[in-house]
């Protein structure tokens, strides 16, 4: 999975990042209906939180889309409006 859909819950992230890696982890929070997009936007606080940071730190990158319905990304809108959103 090359980025997380807002509809994703915090569950179907964790079970996709298990699918893909016995190793790899994400400090996203302890509620695993609750949705992604709101949960990262939020900071989460989480068990891995001591050693990784809030969810929102590991944060890389970002598909959203403009009210044009043009799909844009880090690259796209440039860094600091990256950090914004």
């Amino acid at each position: 999975m090359s980025f997380f859909e807002v509809a994703a819950t915090v569950g179907e992230v964790y079970y996709r990042i298990s699918k893909k890696s016995k190793t790899l982890g994400f400090p996203a929070g302890l509620c695993t209906s609750l949705g992604i997009g709101g949960h990262i936007t939020g900071g989460p606080y989480a068990s891995m939180m001591r050693k990784f940071g809030l969810g929102v730190n590991n944060v890389i990158n970002a598909r959203i889309f403009n009210t044009n319905g043009i799909i844009l990304d880090k690259k796209s809108i440039g860094e600091d409006l990256f950090w914004v959103i």
